[in-house]
């Protein structure tokens, strides 16, 4: 999954975007891992089954991110913008739990000593359950689904208020207008 990501998830860009519902402007930082690919050692390990058909185990590379969030009104923020931002891009986590969201003191383009959780980084993590758009470009009810099954999931593990969402929203690049009558703005 990590390597179907578009660049512009994992770099540092400069500047700013609001991404409804939040009114404030949000630094456009990474929201998923740099990912450098995947290592096979030359050598096989020992097989789980002892059968000595053992094959190297695949290691996955990526940016170190930091450690699970604590919720607070900054981390929810940038990590709600983060799964809007993520969804925008044609891409479900499949899995959204503040387990799955890491934070580490910032800027990144700094060097570690002179960082600091007053500009921290955010990433999610874990896409094991992850899906893109593109395999599913014939089934956009789909996707859909999984867009709003992310997003009830976040709502739960960031204490994201409904009233909160229902302004309106972005999805897939197009705005939306909601109801305040919707349940949910994905409906």
């Amino acid at each position: 999954m990590y390597s179907l990501f578009p660049e512009h998830l994992s770099q540092e860009w400069s500047g700013y975007v609001i991404v409804r519902p939040q009114h404030l402007p949000i630094p456009l930082t990474p929201v998923v891992p740099n990912f450098y690919g995947l290592y096979a050692p030359d050598e096989a390990t020992i097989s789980d089954s002892g059968s000595g058909n053992a094959k190297p185990k695949l290691i996955m590379l990526m940016e170190e991110c930091g450690k699970p969030i604590r919720l607070d009104k900054l981390s929810t923020c940038a990590s709600w913008s983060h799964l809007l931002r993520l969804h925008i891009a044609g891409f479900v986590q499949g899995s959204f739990h503040t387990r799955n969201l890491l934070v580490q003191p910032g800027p990144l383009c700094l060097p570690p000593s002179q960082r600091t959780m007053k500009h921290p980084s955010y990433r999610i993590i874990d896409f094991g359950r992850g899906r893109a758009e593109r395999d599913y470009a014939d089934n956009w009810a789909f996707v859909l689904r999984e867009k709003k099954e992310d997003q009830e999931q976040a709502m739960v593990s960031l204490s994201v208020e409904e009233a909160d969402v229902l302004a309106s929203l972005y999805l897939g690049g197009q705005a939306r207008d909601v109801d305040e009558e919707d349940p949910l703005p994905l409906d």
